[in-house]
């Protein structure tokens, strides 16, 4: 007779979710860029990820920076928050920051809107897997270059943000 594994001894398989912490903010609040400056999808969530550090309840916002044990590892990232429908957002911010569209001025009845989000949705996950890896449904962590620093200088941040290369 097999005795069974106790669930924290069993190695985790490559499908079950990592353990993500919060990531601590820094007490100084940051800016963001200016609606003429966000060029691209890096710049979009950079945004939000100010956001998140400027919020009193960095769990009141779309995206939030966490620090994730992934294969063993410490990594940082960003993760979606789940409770704001972030399938729905995320294909809003990429039809209106990307396509310049707003999806949430159609009927939201309608089977093209619905086929529409999809799209969108669809668009940003694979844009945000150029970037990032995806080890969540709504998290990814950086390769190499962070996206978001706690505290940096908005220039140092565009410096940054430039030097992210697609995989």
């Amino acid at each position: 007779r097999k005795t069974p594994v106790k669930s924290e001894n069993r190695k985790k398989s490559s499908g079950d979710a990592p353990q993500m912490e919060p990531i601590p903010r820094a007490s100084a609040r940051m800016k963001s860029f200016s609606q003429a400056q966000v060029s691209d999808w890096k710049h979009v969530l950079y945004n939000l990820l100010v956001e998140s550090h400027n919020s009193e309840d960095g769990t009141a916002t779309l995206v939030s920076p966490v620090e994730v044990n992934h294969c063993g590892q410490k990594r940082q990232g960003f993760s979606f928050n789940p409770n704001m429908q972030p399938r729905k957002r995320i294909a809003e911010l990429y039809a209106h920051h990307v396509r310049k569209e707003t999806l949430s001025e159609q009927d939201p009845k309608s089977n093209f809107t619905e086929d529409l989000y999809k799209y969108y949705l669809r668009c940003a996950y694979q844009l945000m897997c150029k970037y990032f890896m995806k080890v969540g449904p709504f998290t990814y962590v950086y390769e190499e270059v962070p996206l978001f620093i706690a505290g940096e200088s908005l220039a140092d941040a565009e410096d940054r943000l430039r030097n992210i290369d697609t995989k």
